[in-house]
């Protein structure tokens, strides 16, 4: 490898603060403003300035492009760094403003504005970035420039206040890498409302994505995303929140259009001080595919578990779900659906004050289960494990502080009834620590893994057969 020498040589970096006198108070709203009316002394409107100053001087042996393939650096003397900073009469910041780099091939800001008392809030970043993406040839860098804004009003209300946000970011990238070029844009602006409406706390937003290649096929489209959020604010014992999303892509010169759509519900209730169920619903369905492969095109799943505090020292959680997945194969001709199942225990025990067991042990299996063809349209094998198990047990032993001591053991178990084949693996681990003095720590682990591959004719554990090459006619 190449030899790569950067020198950063920093020629001054200095702060000017000065304040100056606020020509007319702000009059309204807070305490503090209201003893300003009264008759207090008149604040001051402090603006802080930073700029800082640099000189590089690089010294690169070798490819000069590998070294700036994810950005190229300053070089000789620039403004490294900008920044303004105003604050309020009374101590809060109205404006922040950022710039690094200022003039070079790779620079960047931030800026950060209140107007109306804190009432709007405007956020800004902006980045370009000048860099080699195939540093192995010659042509011109690529240029890339990224920007996100948004602008947020106040609405007022009480727990939780009302919000409307809008949204904008775009990110372009342009230039000559080996023999072609590249020019594509991408953008995306929304709209976002967080309040709440009739007891519910409601979060309302829509989305539009665009992107658009400008080179070659010049090809475009564009995403729309709408979303609902909804929770309940009078929560008491019971908790639930239900979401719905939308999704809507358009592609030029494409008469799919491609929709999705999905909706979930999630809730919790406190039955008693020591039992607690939780559970949730959701379904998303991808409609009007131009997909040539094979994708799940409905998936909808339903949980339900239980947590119970069986002693102040012991917890047992207990839970289901099933899932049931519409596969459609890669030809587009069948769609198989697929019920998974799973059910889970979970076991926590503290015997004594530094003695804590865990145990755990799930079982997800899985029935109808698609297959995959091969290019002549023939069957192969299921896409799908048929049964897969996960157990395991954990001991910790914490006389004090200064020393513990964990033991574990683990067992994973795959099955593929349709083939006749099943793995397993089995972890045995133990790991310990001890701290002989308060700088000093002492760490110790010691891990054992089993594998195995059951099923398959002339294959073993640890050992792949593979066929012997038969020579050629003449030994070539």
């Amino acid at each position: 490898m190449k030899k790569r020498h950067v020198l950063a040589i920093a020629l001054g970096i200095f702060v000017l603060a000065v304040s100056q006198t606020c020509a007319e108070p702000e009059t309204e709203g807070t305490p503090v403003e209201s003893l300003e009316q009264e008759g207090a002394p008149m604040a001051k409107l402090v603006v802080e300035h930073t700029l800082g100053t640099a000189n590089t001087d690089q010294h690169i042996s070798g490819n000069a492009r590998r070294f700036w393939q994810y950005g190229t650096p300053p070089e000789g003397t620039y403004l490294s760094r900008l920044t303004l900073r105003r604050l309020s009469p009374y101590g809060h910041s109205v404006l922040d403003l950022s710039i690094r780099d200022i003039g070079e091939p790779s620079a960047g800001g931030e800026a950060w504005l209140a107007f109306s008392s804190g009432k709007v809030v405007f956020r800004g970043s902006r980045r370009r970035s000048s860099f080699y993406r195939d540093w192995s040839s010659a042509g011109e860098p690529l240029r890339r420039r990224d920007g996100r804004y948004d602008l947020t009003f106040d609405l007022g209300g009480y727990d939780p206040g009302d919000e409307l946000t809008l949204t904008y970011s775009d990110v372009a990238v342009a230039g000559q890498y080996t023999l072609a070029p590249e020019d594509w844009l991408g953008s995306s602006a929304g709209l976002r409302y967080a309040g709440s409406v009739g007891g519910w706390a409601t979060v309302l937003g829509i989305e539009k994505e665009a992107f658009s290649f400008r080179q070659g096929p010049q090809f475009s489209g564009n995403t729309t995303t709408a979303t609902l959020q909804l929770v309940p604010l009078s929560r008491d014992r019971t908790l639930v929140e239900a979401s719905a999303t939308t999704i809507r892509t358009s592609l030029d010169n494409n008469a799919g259009r491609p929709r999705s759509y999905a909706f979930g519900v999630q809730g919790t209730h406190l039955v008693t001080d020591d039992l607690t169920l939780t559970g949730d619903l959701s379904h998303n369905e991808i409609t009007q595919s131009i997909a040539q492969n094979a994708y799940a095109r409905r998936n909808s799943s339903a949980r339900v578990a239980a947590y119970y505090q069986a002693h102040r020292n012991t917890a047992v959680e207990v839970g289901g779900q099933v899932i049931d997945v519409a596969y459609v194969n890669g030809r587009q001709t069948d769609t198989v659906s697929t019920r998974v199942r799973n059910i889970f225990v979970d076991v926590t025990a503290r015997v004594t004050e530094g003695l804590k067991i865990k145990g755990h042990h799930s079982r997800r299996w899985a029935d109808n289960r698609p297959v995959a063809f091969d290019i002549a349209n023939q069957p192969t094998y299921p896409l799908t494990w048929s049964r897969k198990d996960d157990q395991s047990v954990q001991v910790s032993y914490t006389p004090g502080w200064r020393t513990g001591v964990t033991g574990a053991w683990r067992k994973l178990f795959w099955q593929n009834a349709d083939i006749a084949t099943h793995n397993t693996i089995i972890s045995r681990d133990l790991s310990g620590w001890w701290v002989p003095r308060d700088d000093l720590t002492l760490y110790a682990a010691y891990l054992k893994q089993d594998y195995g591959l059951f099923g398959i004719a002339d294959l073993t554990p640890y050992r792949l057969i593979f066929p012997t090459p038969t020579p050629s006619p003449g030994g070539q």
